[in-house]
């Protein structure tokens, strides 16, 4: 009797709050288990929101962009490196999100580590073309960020 008493409490509480409560089988409802909002997965979502932004950015303004790259050159083709740039930041900053909204910690620390790629390669470049400390620092702290979250992610408890 106790039992079931507490078990229709407990199916009261997850009726009252249906967006704290994840589907874990079917589409019943029976069973459903609060989602984790964990530091690491908050980390993710918030760093794929920034990575978003910067993107949204340079395809908006390419010409301010290029500077983090170390490129004084006003030339179209430059603007169109930098929109490229700025489209793969969308992408990985998408998926991320999107793997942060799912809760699929797989799917974030394999984003993460992937994502981590890009603002390496961002650094090396800023490093070859102009060594100056700015532009150097801006993509240093990306991967430190996105390297940051993924070790923050992965200590965390699956």
């Amino acid at each position: 009797m106790a039992n079931a008493i507490a078990n229709e409490i407990a199916a009261e509480k997850r009726a009252a709050m249906p967006c704290a409560f994840a589907a874990t089988e079917g589409s019943s409802g029976a069973n459903r288990k609060p989602e984790a909002v964990t530091l690491g997965r908050s980390l993710t979502a918030l760093g794929a929101v920034a990575v978003l932004g910067i993107g949204t950015g340079a395809l908006i303004w390419p010409r301010q962009s290029t500077r983090t790259y170390g490129i004084p050159d006003d030339a179209p083709s430059t603007h169109a490196y930098v929109r490229a740039t700025a489209a793969r930041d969308l992408v990985m900053g998408a998926f991320v999100l999107w793997a942060a909204a799912a809760n699929d910690r797989g799917a974030m620390l394999a984003g993460l580590l992937a994502c981590s790629v890009a603002p390496a390669a961002d650094l090396l470049l800023a490093l070859r073309r102009s060594g100056a400390v700015p532009q150097l620092a801006i993509h240093a702290a990306g991967v430190g960020g996105v390297l940051g979250t993924w070790a923050v992610l992965r200590a965390e408890r699956p």
